[in-house]
């Protein structure tokens, strides 16, 4: 290899052809000088310094990746290891994926019946939101259609900065059961923690934002740490199941919410029982917003959509009619007074 690049950086000098003479360069018929061993030591010490420099650098490349791995594996380990040792508390999960898997497939815009207003522009700092509207009207896929776009994604940067979180709780599923197990099982624990999971998982969640706490003690206002978005969905069946511990529960939430900063609440009721229960369970002022969902009229839809317009302004006619009859039942007003007629006393 070194005759080779000495040979091409300094080529041997040119033989004379028969006949012609000496070649140009050679005096006195003697060879032309040619730095032969000193470029061979050259050649030699340059190609093993590179040779021995190349190893160390993969040598340490090599041993960076393995610590490198072995740091990853680690906490790999030791988070599969603290997920199986303490099943009782999970990470607050994607919310619009935990609510696309609650509500099922979504029907295409131009099916689909649109409504005015969003739950989540009513939710406030000091303030939780009671979404109210009929049963199988679609309140669920309200929440779910209503999240923003770019609050749905979890890919980076918008999985730290703007993705929602948060625990999504059924009470329908809290009949023929405990109410501390309905809340263990909505938390997809297994032991029951003493009436602590809830505060545990909003506690975890928050330490996690370990960047945001830090920007928080700077008075940073726009990192905050971020709260959990917690959505309880059919409350009124869960009161109906457990009447003595739906609504403190509900009242701890929504100081999560209010005082501790931990939390957005949002409760989904049915009727105006559910929404008169939940503001005036305490005395503890106005601390809800109420969005009753009020679909579009038939004059009010888009002008692709393929609803049919005269079954739409039937359904809704009826309902509404009676929704005011089973109003005016349970107070009294179409309720038939019996005449009775008592005997004279002349009889």
């Amino acid at each position: 290899m070194f005759g080779f690049v000495r040979d091409s950086l300094w080529p041997p000098p040119a033989e004379a052809a028969p006949g012609l003479g000496p070649p140009p360069g050679a005096a006195g018929g003697g060879a032309a000088p040619f730095p032969s061993a000193a470029l061979d030591a050259v050649l030699a010490y340059g190609v093993d310094t590179a040779f021995k420099y190349g190893l160390d650098t993969s040598f340490g490349a090599v041993q960076t990746m393995c610590a490198v791995l072995g740091l990853v594996g680690g906490a790999t380990v030791m988070g599969v290891a603290r997920r199986a040792w303490l099943p009782n508390r999970i990470p607050v999960v994607h919310m619009y994926n935990r609510l696309r898997r609650e509500g099922g497939p979504l029907l295409w815009p131009h099916l689909r019946l649109r409504f005015g207003e969003s739950p989540y522009s009513k939710l406030t700092r000091d303030r939780a939101v009671i979404l109210q509207g009929r049963p199988q009207e679609g309140k669920t896929t309200l929440l779910r259609t209503s999240i923003p776009w770019y609050r749905r994604w979890n890919v980076w940067p918008l999985s730290n900065l703007f993705l929602w979180r948060g625990i999504y709780f059924n009470g329908a599923h809290a009949t023929g059961t405990s109410f501390e197990r309905w809340l263990v099982q909505q938390l997809f624990g297994s032991v029951p923690q003493g009436g602590s999971e809830l505060h545990g998982a909003l506690t975890e969640y928050r330490h996690r934002q370990w960047f945001r706490i830090l920007m928080e003690k700077m008075r940073l206002p726009f990192m905050n740490p971020r709260p959990v978005l917690l959505i309880v969905d059919q409350f009124e069946q869960l009161m109906v199941a457990h009447p003595s511990q739906a609504l403190p529960w509900a009242d701890m939430l929504t100081q999560h919410h209010v005082r501790d900063n931990l939390a957005r609440v949002i409760f989904v009721v049915s009727s105006d029982a559910g929404v008169q229960s939940l503001k005036w369970y305490t005395y503890f002022g106005q601390r809800y917003n109420t969005v009753v969902m009020d679909p579009h009229s038939s004059q009010d839809l888009w002008k692709l959509s393929m609803i049919d317009r005269e079954l739409l302004s039937r359904c809704q006619t009826t309902s509404d009619s009676t929704s005011s009859s089973s109003g005016r039942s349970r107070r009294g007003g179409s309720r038939p007074i019996a005449v009775t007629s008592w005997p004279s006393s002349s009889s």
